[in-house]
């Protein structure tokens, strides 16, 4: 009996051992993983975090080993980085495949960790073929078991974590579980640092972009901006500041019509609102500064997709010095304009002076002269010879007498001055017609027209221009004319049913004709309109203000 009592008394005792031992284990698990946890939250690397990994697990977990390996792609094989413990070189006469192989290397719990993504447990080292070709090594160092858990980044195994008990049949199901969880805590935790990094990285990019970017928008010659469909500025470059005179700051909170004065901000909100409708806008403004100075720009603009809602990217430029050699251009063209008036004045009145010289004092001499011969013709009587002479003068003489008519009319008709444009008008329709046999169909308004004599004659040139180039190039044989007013306007329009050609050619052949035309058109603030085909004859409008060609009454 006392042999039996014994036998329960030992039996007692070491299961209290036993259930001691556990609970030891447990608390130093339990005590390892809150390390662990603790341990993750400084690590701001890989290495780091597999260090301060390794010696939570050896220090506190009471492991004789520990060590983490990345895989290296090139050579599909696990490289050790880390390890805490007792490790006597045991990992450098190790290779670590992932391949499984012929000589059994891939087959160890590393290859079949990281292929399997899934820990694999070496209960005895001594016994596990698995480890047979690393048994003798590991046993040397004192590894009684082992378990390998595959550290996995993304889904995709990206290393092993491996640990060495001094026991056999070291690891039992709770420790399993909470190794597990450790292992998927370092995943976790390179996760966020992988993360981290290309958070970083991406920053570091966008700053350098927006640097880069900046450096392209500030050294633009003109102004870069964008704004929202608040019409608040987005960004801008540094020129728009010194331009508008304000700085950073206080641009930051300008409304877009804030640069504009009350006079153009309309024009400019029905510009800023077509943009985001029709994609592009382009338009001429002056852009108000700090101070208050008015500056004229033309701006360009289009719309754009920014942070997913829509936005205008534009561009401006300085046309002040344009402006200016636009006006002194425009003011050149005027002075120009009026000298040639002027000359053209001058050049009427010359050719109404030798109009006036010609039918009056070569035409009365001429007529002189042919009423004398007309009388020697009669007092001479008998003489065939002289007779037929005399009549051979009669007969130059009263051509010369057309001719000098035909001459003064067409350097100055007096019916223009006597009788005014719309007599003028219809008396050269006759004469054309009678010249060219071209029919023309004149309809002029029955209105008294009391207009300047700059703007007869103007017109009246034009018009008479306008038929000696259809009858030169046309090869028309009816026209049609119509001088009329049209809202305000005086309007001669001249249409023939010839062969047409096409105005853009003219243009570079400056023809004469055209331009003379046009000048004269424009010299009266009037405008000047061609149309033409090939093919399809040709139709011209010439159109000028009423209310500055009434003569003031006397």
């Amino acid at each position: 009996m006392l042999r039996n009592l014994k036998t329960a008394l030992l039996g007692a005792f070491g299961k209290r051992n036993i259930r001691r031992t556990r609970l030891e284990k447990s608390r130093r698990l339990y005590a390892t993983v809150s390390q662990v946890n603790k341990t993750i939250i400084y690590a701001r690397e890989p290495i780091d975090l597999f260090r301060r990994v390794c010696s939570a697990v050896v220090e506190t977990g009471g492991f004789r080993m520990a060590w983490v390996g990345i895989i290296d792609p090139e050579t599909n094989t696990v490289v050790p980085v880390c390890h805490v413990g007792h490790e006597a070189g045991y990992l450098s006469i190790r290779r670590f495949s992932i391949d499984a192989r012929p000589d059994g290397t891939g087959m160890g719990p590393t290859g079949r960790a990281v292929r399997e993504r899934h820990h694999y447990i070496c209960h005895n080292i001594a016994t596990d073929p698995a480890m047979r070709p690393w048994q003798a090594d590991a046993l040397e160092r004192g590894y009684r078991s082992s378990m390998a858990l595959p550290i996995l980044k993304f889904g995709d195994s990206s290393g092993v974590f491996c640990l060495y008990s001094e026991e056999a049949d070291f690891f039992d199901e709770e420790e399993v579980r909470m190794l597990d969880e450790v292992a998927r805590d370092i995943s976790y935790t390179l996760e966020v640092i992988e993360q981290e990094e290309l958070r970083k990285k991406a920053e570091t990019a966008l700053r350098a972009e927006k640097q880069f970017s900046d450096s392209i928008i500030n050294m633009l010659p003109g102004v870069f901006y964008m704004y929202d469909e608040r019409l608040s500025f987005l960004r801008w470059n540094s020129r728009f500041e010194e331009v508008t005179g304000y700085d950073h700051e206080q641009f930051a909170t300008l409304h877009v019509l804030d640069l504009f004065n009350a006079g153009q901000r309309e024009l400019i909100r029905k510009k800023t609102e077509s943009v985001f409708v029709t994609g592009r806008c382009d338009v001429e403004a002056e852009l108000t500064t700090r101070t208050g100075e008015n500056v004229p720009f033309y701006f360009s603009g289009i719309r754009i997709s920014y942070q997913d809602k829509p936005a205008v990217l534009g561009i401006g430029f300085d046309i002040t010095r344009l402006k200016e050699t636009e006006n002194l251009l425009k003011q050149s063209e005027e002075d120009l304009r009026d000298l040639a008036s002027n000359l053209q004045n001058v050049r009427e009145e010359e050719r109404a002076a030798i109009a006036r010289e010609i039918h009056d004092e070569l035409g009365q001499q001429l007529t002189a002269i042919k009423l004398d011969v007309s009388w020697l013709d009669r007092k001479i009587t008998g003489d065939e010879m002289i007779k037929e002479r005399i009549a051979g003068v009669l007969g130059m003489l009263t051509g010369m007498i057309h001719s000098i008519r035909r001459i003064s009319t067409e350097l100055r008709p007096s019916i223009l001055d006597d009788l005014g444009l719309v007599e003028a008008l219809k008396w050269h329709v006759r004469d054309f017609q009678k010249r060219t046999g071209i029919r023309v169909i004149l309809d002029c308004t029955t209105e008294p027209l009391k207009l300047e004599p700059a703007v007869n004659t103007g017109l009246f040139r034009i018009f008479q221009e306008t038929l000696t180039n259809i009858a030169r190039h046309s090869e028309a044989s009816v026209v049609s004319a119509r001088l009329f007013p049209d809202n305000g306007q005086l309007v001669l329009s001249i249409a023939d049913n010839g062969k047409g050609f096409d105005p853009g050619m003219a243009k570079k052949k400056k023809t004469l004709g055209l331009l003379g035309m046009k000048e004269r058109t424009l010299m009266m603030n009037g405008s000047y309109e061609i149309r033409s085909r090939p093919g399809e004859g040709t139709s011209l409008r010439f159109s000028v203000p009423l209310d500055s060609l009434e003569q003031p009454s006397a």
